[in-house]
Order: C-alpha cells, then sequence, then structure tokens
C-alpha cells in the first residue's frame, strides 16, 4: 500500500509542476511554430535528424517545435538557425511575429534584399564565425577546467607522500 501511496504523490507533483511550467509560457508563436515545421519539411529532415543537428535533445527542442514565446539560450537558438539555415535573429523575429531570413540560398522576407545581395553571404559568414567562436569558447573553457583540476590533483598530491613518509 506504501508503494501505491508513493506513486499517487509522485503522479500528484509531477502533475501540480507541470502545470506550474505550462503556465509560465507567456504565448504561443503560430508564425514561430509554422515556420519551424515547414522550414524542417522544406529541407527534408524530420525532428529528431533537427535535433541531432543542433546538439540537442528531441525533448530540449519541443518548446521551440510548439511555438512557445519565451527567453531561449542563444546557443539553442543559433543552433537550430543554423540547421534551418536562418539568421541568428530568426527565431526572436518569428516570436515577434516578424518573418525569418533565409541566409543559405535566398532571402525571405527581408525588404529590400536579393539573393545576390553581398550582405546575404556576410551575414551567413558572420554566423558561421559566431558558432565557430562559441565552440571554441567552450573548447578552451573546458581544457583550463580539466587543467585547474590537474594542478589541484597534482598539489594534493606530494602532501599525501610527505605524511606517509615517501620521497
Amino acid at each position: 500500500m506504501a508503494v501505491t501511496t508513493e506513486r499517487v504523490a509522485k503522479r500528484a507533483l509531477t502533475l501540480a509542476y507541470n502545470s506550474h511550467t505550462m503556465s509560465a509560457v507567456k504565448d504561443i508563436s503560430p508564425r514561430l511554430r509554422d515556420a519551424i515545421e515547414a522550414r524542417r519539411a522544406a529541407l527534408g529532415i524530420g525532428k529528431s535528424e533537427l535535433a541531432e543537428r543542433a546538439g540537442v535533445t528531441v525533448q530540449g527542442l519541443a518548446p521551440l517545435r510548439r511555438g512557445e514565446v519565451r527567453a531561449y539560450q542563444d546557443r539553442l537558438k543559433f543552433a537550430v538557425c543554423r540547421v534551418l539555415g536562418w539568421s541568428n535573429d530568426s527565431i526572436d523575429r518569428l516570436m515577434r511575429d516578424e518573418p525569418a531570413v533565409v541566409v543559405a540560398g535566398e532571402v525571405v522576407s527581408q525588404p529590400g534584399a536579393t539573393a545576390g545581395d553581398p550582405t546575404v553571404a556576410l551575414r551567413q559568414e558572420v554566423t558561421e564565425l559566431a558558432l565557430r567562436l562559441d565552440h571554441l569558447q567552450g573548447l578552451v573553457e573546458a581544457v583550463l577546467s580539466a587543467a585547474d583540476a590537474s594542478r589541484a590533483g597534482q598539489a594534493a598530491a606530494p602532501g599525501r607522500r610527505a605524511a606517509r613518509g615517501k620521497p
């Protein structure tokens, strides 16, 4: 009977948590939801492939795919935009009910811009450089963290040897 009561309690907590987090969603943007699904379909990639290419889980991508309007991490937005061939600000634009900007190919919805516009190529290059910089920053942080941990381990090691009476 304790197991049943425990299961009921866990389920109640889960439902309370889910209803709380769902109520935190400010708005749903049909434009965001529809644009992501249409672009994904146009590129011929599935939900799991989009998530994999963006470096997130399908569940991590779900709020965006539902069109939830909220503050997303730049890393997530930029990765999804990169996979979909959009400019980095496209998700923010869609949440403001503005059209996305396609950087791989022709520009969709940027007034006055054409596919041959030199700013399109420049925007693509800046987007790619920003993603590389973000990746490199993560690598540098990981290397520095590992070096700090290694130094901390080496600093502690001589003290242990001396305490045991070994050189």
